[in-house]
C-alpha cells in the first residue's frame, strides 16, 4: 500500500484525494496518525509556551533580585570617631543596619577597612556590638555603653551577654560568628 501526503502534511492512503472532498475530514478524524500528530503539535505548542513563561518570569526575578542586592549593599564605615559626639555609624548607629533581617557575605565584610582613628578589627567589633545592643545587652564598659545609649532604639535592660544571644534570630547567629571569623583575619 503506497501512501502520499497531501498539501496540509496529512498521509493520504491510496485511492484518497487531496484537499477535496467529505472523506478528507472522516478519514483524518478517524485515522490515528493524523490524531497523534494533531495532539503532539498541541502538547509542543504547550510546552513551548510554558518555557517561554518560565524564562520571562526567571528573567524579572533576576532583574527584581539585582535591584534589591543594589539597595542593601552598604558602604563601609570608614569616619573617623574621635569623642563621643562624633560617631561611627551608617545609618543610626549601625555597621549593618539590616544584619537582623538578612545574612551578611564574606565579600561585604572584606570590604570593611579601618581608617585612621579604627582598625579594621574595631569597626567589625562595632557591627558585633550592634547585634547585642538590639537586644538591650548591658554593655560592661562605659564607652559602649555611652555609644550606644546615644541612639533611640536602645535601652540597657541589664541583659547578659548570654540573655541577649539567646534573644538572636537566624541570621543573627549566623552573622556573629562570620563577624567574629573575619575579626580575627
Amino acid at each position: 500500500m503506497a501512501s502520499q501526503i497531501d498539501e496540509y502534511g496529512y498521509i493520504l492512503l491510496d485511492g484518497q484525494s487531496g484537499a477535496s472532498g467529505s472523506n478528507r475530514g472522516a478519514n483524518h478524524n478517524n485515522n490515528p496518525t493524523n490524531n497523534y500528530r494533531s495532539h503532539k503539535k498541541t502538547v509542543i505548542g504547550w510546552i513551548v509556551f510554558f518555557v517561554t513563561v518560565g524564562i520571562i518570569i526567571a528573567i524579572i526575578i533576576s532583574i527584581q533580585k539585582r535591584g534589591t542586592e543594589q539597595t542593601n549593599q552598604v558602604t563601609p564605615a570608614t569616619s573617623t570617631v574621635t569623642s563621643t559626639e562624633e560617631k561611627l555609624y551608617i545609618q543610626d548607629g549601625f555597621i549593618f543596619p539590616d544584619s537582623d533581617k538578612r545574612y551578611l557575605t564574606e565579600d561585604e565584610i572584606a570590604t570593611i577597612i579601618g581608617d585612621k582613628n579604627h582598625s579594621r578589627e574595631e569597626i567589625i567589633q562595632y557591627a558585633i556590638n550592634e547585634l547585642y545592643a538590639r537586644h538591650h545587652y548591658s554593655f560592661q564598659t562605659e564607652t559602649w555603653n555611652d555609644y550606644y545609649s546615644s541612639f533611640s532604639w536602645y535601652t540597657d535592660e541589664g541583659l547578659s551577654m548570654e540573655e541577649a544571644k539567646a534573644q538572636f534570630n537566624a541570621y543573627e547567629d549566623y552573622n556573629l560568628k562570620l563577624l567574629v571569623k573575619e575579626q580575627k583575619k
